[in-house]
């Protein structure tokens, strides 16, 4: 119900004002997901294309965040090859928008494909030159990564709110950045580039942002498709 509430509510507005309205649309995504997890990502796609097509099309939402959300709900299962399918539909879909390429090249590169990773993750960025996480994944795979000085990691220590009860710590160990999540291990963190840190042994990055004055102000948590931001507490 939680993602239809906006619409609800704003039909609501409408109707009380005498207004036309239009009611939440179904979501594509939940309408495959059950084909893409039990008969796989050709299945899911062909669902897709008979849904687009077919009489009752206008009924759901077909926008790009739609795939995006299933690719990796798929991937996360360590079905990477069936999420492949469903974001090569979504850059069929949107040949113009940045995210699908970007999303292509992640699933490809966990599948091992580097080749293929690096031209999505080159068209991601070709269409939009502010994806910063693509420009280093690019550098990493062409052999040029940022060597980082650990006299910057200073400005990187302290503590990190997620959510009330969830708190990244950030230490440093013989000149590595360590993160520790409330009730988890530690992990280091590898630098990609000065604000950029792949988290060793987990598909994630963690992204530091910096203030006007330069200081750091929280970072970002990206994970399976998510980018969470912690606001620094200490």
């Amino acid at each position: 119900l939680g993602r239809y509430h906006g619409a609800i509510m704003g039909s609501i507005g409408l109707i009380l004002n005498g207004q036309p309205y239009e009611g939440p649309k179904k979501s594509v995504a939940e309408a495959i997901y059950k084909t893409a997890k039990e008969n796989g990502g050709a299945a899911a796609v062909a669902e897709y294309r008979k849904l687009k097509s077919g009489s009752t099309s206008e009924n759901y939402d077909f926008s790009e965040g739609e795939l995006n959300t299933l690719g990796y709900q798929i991937m996360g299962m360590n079905k990477t090859k069936d999420a492949i399918e469903i974001f090569k539909l979504n850059v069929e879909m949107f040949p113009k928008a940045s995210n699908p390429y970007d999303s292509l090249g992640e699933a490809y590169l966990k599948d091992g494909q580097k080749d293929l990773a690096l031209i999505n993750y080159k068209k991601s960025v070709e269409l939009d030159s502010n994806n910063a996480n693509a420009i280093v994944v690019i550098r990493r795979l062409e052999g040029k990564e940022t060597k980082v000085d650990s006299k910057h990691f200073d400005k990187y220590l302290g503590k990190y709110q997620l959510t009330p009860n969830f708190i990244i710590t950030i230490t440093m160990e013989n000149e590595k950045l360590i993160a520790q999540a409330t009730g988890q291990g530690k992990l280091d963190l590898i630098p990609e580039s000065e604000t950029i840190f792949s988290v060793k042994g987990v598909d994630a990055r963690v992204i530091f942002v910096k203030g006007d004055d330069g200081s750091v102000t929280e970072l970002i948590l990206d994970q399976g498709g998510r980018r969470q931001p912690a606001k620094k507490i200490e």
